[in-house]
């Protein structure tokens, strides 16, 4: 996970960024109990965002239709929320690249902090 390589995290993101776009590559964060933290990615070549495209009332009653017992509008969308450790993360990153390379920093995650 990104906890753990964080230039891996990155290189994984710059390649999206080149057939997606900047604005059109999106992630969330999990954690799987047998597993520890994940990651997953959402890109998407049209105007859908993982969460400003999704219709709250639809969601939930797809959720109720299904019968989940877990997953559900406000799970989905916290996903979504990156964690304070993360950000740090990648604005450390960003700031060392930014010394030793310039302007290849401007390549590395943009988040709305």
């Amino acid at each position: 996970g990104i906890n753990t390589i964080p230039e891996a995290f990155v290189s994984c993101y710059q390649k999206y960024w080149k057939v997606f776009g900047k604005d059109k590559v999106d992630f969330c964060v999990f954690d799987v109990p047998s597993w520890g933290q994940q990651t997953f990615s959402y890109c998407s070549k049209g105007n859908v965002h993982p969460i400003k495209s999704l219709n709250k009332e639809n969601f939930g009653r797809i959720c109720e239709k299904m019968e989940l017992k877990y997953y559900s509008y406000k799970i989905h969308k916290a996903l979504y929320t990156i964690p304070n450790y993360i950000k740090q993360k990648v604005r450390a990153l960003k700031e060392s690249v930014s010394q030793f390379f310039g302007a290849v920093a401007k390549h590395l995650p943009h988040f709305n902090m």
